[in-house]
């Protein structure tokens, strides 16, 4: 099946509202789906050293409040002693501002006891999908895809359990704003008859966490009520697979009787994923408990 014109352009699309606001701004700093940083120009800017792309993640994540030095030592270094934590801070500090200045970002700011960005210099898009989030408009969250390009900083590992524990802690925070914004958007599609672009959003959403049950459940529903049966037990067959595979289970009743009225044909489904039940919000990945939404974390 063709992708429909709203998926293809969450791969492809330039012109949304928060990629116009990121050109506006001095810096553009990406950490969805990887490390990332642009000047005004677009032109890349190199951060060589992941302790230094480490920091100004964690700095991005404060949103402009300061942090301590003893903080940022303790987050990138708690394995040394305090004296040469603050000297490893000291040359990853010196390495970055002589790369920001080489490319005219003045966007950190540095004293002998703190550090921080400078907010309103840069457009971070785990910002962006923050306020996409607490908007809940529907062009607010058709946009949540494109934006989410990955895991919050994909592919990065440091040997620093201090940061290791914020990062994952991060990475579920932030992989489960998206979800919940496509939740609400397949919620809002279906209550409209948008049955089309209600799947496409759904897959977006299993491509993002394929172990998200509640909507392999609703897909089974909209293939179901586009007179797509064979689609629908595809589906069934597709969620029981990924989570045998992912979390070792099998699909709980809810989903278990809606295969069956599917492959018995035995009425038309009713629609039931809905804002204010247990099924409509996403769980974290790898659980079956209720996500919640959190801000972004110092």
């Amino acid at each position: 099946m063709l992708p429909s014109r709203r998926q293809r352009n969450w791969t492809l699309d330039g012109l949304d509202g928060w990629s116009l606001r990121a050109r506006r701004s001095m810096a553009k700093l990406t950490l969805l789906g990887g490390f990332g940083l642009q000047d005004s120009r677009q032109g890349a800017v190199p951060i060589a050293t992941l302790k230094g792309r480490a920091l100004l993640a964690y700095l991005a994540c404060t949103k402009g409040r300061v942090a301590s030095r003893d903080n940022l030592a303790l987050l990138l270094w708690s394995d040394s002693d305090s004296r040469k934590s603050r000297q490893n801070l000291r040359q990853v500090l010196f390495k970055l501002s002589h790369t920001l200045t080489r490319h005219d970002l003045p966007i950190l700011r540095a004293d002998a006891r703190t550090v921080a960005l400078r907010s309103e210099d840069i457009w971070v898009d785990a910002w962006e999908l923050e306020s996409l989030a607490k908007t809940e408009s529907l062009l607010a969250l058709g946009q949540v895809g494109s934006l989410y390009q990955g895991e919050f900083l994909q592919g990065l590992a440091l040997d620093a359990p201090v940061f290791g524990d914020w990062l994952a802690d991060m990475r579920a925070q932030v992989q489960n704003r998206a979800l919940n914004c496509l939740h609400l958007l397949l919620e809002r599609q279906r209550e409209t008859g948008d049955f089309r672009d209600a799947i496409s959003t759904g897959l977006r959403a299993l491509e993002i966490d394929a172990s998200q049950e509640p909507i392999h459940r609703a897909l089974m529903e909209l293939y179901l009520a586009k007179g797509m049966r064979g689609a629908a037990l595809n589906q069934y067959r597709t969620c029981r697979f990924v989570l045998d595979r992912d979390l070792d289970v099998v699909p709980d009743e809810t989903t278990e009787a809606l295969y069956r009225q599917i492959r018995d044909c035995s009425a038309e489904p009713h629609l039931s994923f809905r804002r204010n039940t247990g099924a409509t919000r996403p769980r974290p990945a790898g659980s079956r408990p209720e996500s919640h939404e959190h801000t972004l974390l110092d």
